[in-house]
């Protein structure tokens, strides 16, 4: 999770695609492990925060697409999840349990 420039991307994506299936497999899941760290030692507030600002930068991008006229129907109902998503995220910080996780 580390910021990398572009030439260290492209060098580290050389050597990913070189690596067996259990080397990418490994590496996956050192990275996911670290995520999960991070996601973890987030207070409740700040991980709501996050979840409010990807849905946000969602629903501005799908808006920004549909404004633009791309697939119009397609872009609408990414929206319309991009919208009920930040819906249960409101319902969770008000009651503490995600809408559909019972």
């Amino acid at each position: 999770m580390a910021d990398v420039d572009d030439d260290d991307f492209e060098e580290r994506f050389e050597e990913f695609c070189a690596m067996s299936e259990t080397e990418v497999e490994a590496e996956l899941e050192r990275e996911m492990a670290a995520y999960n760290r991070w996601w973890d030692s987030l207070t409740p507030l700040q991980q709501y925060r996050s979840s409010r600002r990807s849905a946000l930068d969602g629903c501005m991008a799908w808006r920004r697409s549909i404004r633009q006229g791309w697939c119009v129907e397609l872009f609408t109902g990414y929206l319309r999840d991009r919208q009920k998503r930040l819906l249960k995220l409101r319902i969770e910080r008000a009651t503490g349990v995600y809408p559909g996780s019972a």
